[in-house]
């Protein structure tokens, strides 16, 4: 009886140290301005790299992030920082054309310049 209360805890423990684990932060872009129309994929806020073709809107989710978009299709050429906060829905009109993006929940991402 002790063996199978021992396990029984020791599974309990396991399970609540799993799903105390903070999910990452995500992003989704959208095909009209106010996020809504096409949808593209969820993607973590991981600094990877990511196309916007065809893409007017953002929208993160998790928390505070840092948006960096990019002229390139691969993150390359001008840059723009810009933060975001979770649900806001970001109309992306740089003035002039957006390629691709990196997303990361840090603030500092953004001041690296």
């Amino acid at each position: 009886m002790l063996f199978n209360t021992f396990f029984t805890s020791l599974a309990f423990a396991a399970t609540l140290a799993i799903s105390s684990v903070q999910a990452t932060n995500t992003i989704v872009a959208y095909g009209n301005y106010d996020c809504t129309g096409s949808v593209g994929n969820t993607v973590n806020c991981d600094n990877s790299c990511h196309s916007f073709a065809g893409r007017h809107s953002i929208k993160p989710s998790g928390g505070t992030n840092c948006i960096q978009y990019y002229t390139g299709s691969d993150c390359s050429g001008s840059r723009i920082n810009l933060f975001s906060y979770n649900d806001m829905c970001l109309k992306v009109d740089t003035g002039g054309p957006v390629g691709s993006f990196r997303c990361k929940s840090d603030s500092n991402f953004c001041q690296d310049v």
